[in-house]
């Protein structure tokens, strides 16, 4: 089944709104609206996973992180708006990061991410002036 929908154009802070949403909809009790978020939620979930089992790119960069956490290894990773952060775990599936920085915490998907340095590579390049 082919995705019509941009859902690499979705940024994991509108995700968050969405299920923000969800919950107000169920604690004001307008069910049948909550209901159909809900559907749609589980919608965009689906299509989430899609994207990133279908493309490769995108589970190498899931393996590259997961092989260097299981190895103990420091993470940063660099985000396509050229912010970075510590890898902290991946959330309820591979393709949705929480991160962490000096100033707080951030959720992602992969697809935001541009570029992951593990370990000695920091020490080598310049995200070691950036990261003291």
């Amino acid at each position: 089944m082919a995705t019509t929908r941009n859902i690499k154009g979705l940024v994991y802070s509108d995700y968050e709104y969405l299920l923000r949403s969800e919950d107000i909809l169920q604690d004001l009790g307008y069910s049948t609206a909550h209901r159909m978020l809900h559907s749609i939620i589980d919608e965009i979930d689906s299509e989430i996973e899609m994207v990133f089992f279908n493309e490769p790119e995108l589970r190498k960069l899931a393996d590259t992180i997961e092989e260097a956490a299981r190895d103990f290894r420091h993470i940063v990773v660099q985000l396509n708006d050229f912010s970075i952060y510590d890898f902290a775990w991946f959330g309820t599936s591979m393709a949705k990061l929480v991160l962490s920085n000096q100033s707080g915490w951030n959720r992602v998907f992969i697809w935001q991410v541009k570029e992951v340095i593990v370990g000695e590579q920091m020490e080598k390049g310049e995200y070691y002036e950036e990261m003291k």
